[in-house]
């Protein structure tokens, strides 16, 4: 949420050299402090590479998979692109995505304890998708393109928090095998992002790849709603 503003505007100042030693900087800084500070933690293994992949022969798991794959599609077809979307001063718009990264963080575990994974699922990729759709609009001018940034960074991760409950739902007796499939799910999706949004914007221009990712993103919202159902209540009987 903040390195990528920052990178993008250290490598502007000072030039991409600049960018990748804060980056080595930072990582070193972070190699002390955990060394410094946090525990040794040692988990039960997970046994052979088989069992590890087992748990993508559960209808439930590849559910919240493919939800994962295609969210991050959708939105970082967009994000990868963001700078031949815009006409802006990108730095400003990338540091309003972050910042309302961080805010969706923190309010969707809040809000997913409050209203449940489903919902939270579900509201989350229908605005992020809205706000996918209207990039042409936040290009129109800047104040417009920092409260769209805001909101859509805040509007998409908002979902992170309730996708890891439904994965934990899904596996419970397995959760790091299953937290590690959504992280490798998550990826997937920027893999696919590249591609898609480099061939969109090859061939249709800007307009091409705000319509892949808006495409991605319903995609995603309408196979959240065939795979999630709503738990039902049981009946009881007099």
């Amino acid at each position: 949420a903040i390195g990528v503003p920052l990178g993008t505007w250290l490598g502007g100042e000072a030039g991409w050299r600049a960018t990748l030693w804060m980056v080595t900087g930072l990582g070193v800084v972070g190699l002390a402090w955990v060394a410094a500070v946090v525990p040794e933690v040692r988990m039960p293994a997970s046994g052979r590479l088989r069992e590890r992949f087992a748990p993508l022969a559960e209808r439930p798991v590849l559910a919240v998979l493919a939800t994962q794959l295609l969210m991050f599609a959708a939105g970082f077809t967009a994000y990868t692109y963001i700078g031949s979307l815009f006409d802006l001063p990108l730095t400003a718009v990338l540091w309003a995505w972050g910042l309302g990264g961080v805010a969706g963080n923190q309010l969707g575990g809040r809000l997913t304890d409050l209203y449940g994974p489903r919902r939270m699922i579900i509201v989350g990729l229908a605005a992020s998708t809205v706000f996918l759709a209207l990039i042409p609009v936040a290009n129109l001018a800047l104040p417009v393109a920092l409260v769209w940034a805001f909101l859509w960074g805040a509007l998409g991760w908002l979902v992170a928090p309730a996708q890891q409950f439904r994965t934990v739902a899904a596996v419970p007796d397995n959760v790091p095998i299953g937290l590690g499939l959504l992280s490798s799910a998550q990826y997937l999706g920027l893999f696919v992002a590249g591609l898609a949004g480099g061939a969109a914007l090859d061939w249709f221009g800007r307009t091409g790849v705000t319509v892949v990712a808006t495409a991605f993103g319903l995609t995603a919202l309408v196979v959240t709603l065939v795979t999630y159902r709503p738990a039902r209540t049981p009946v009881p009987v007099a």
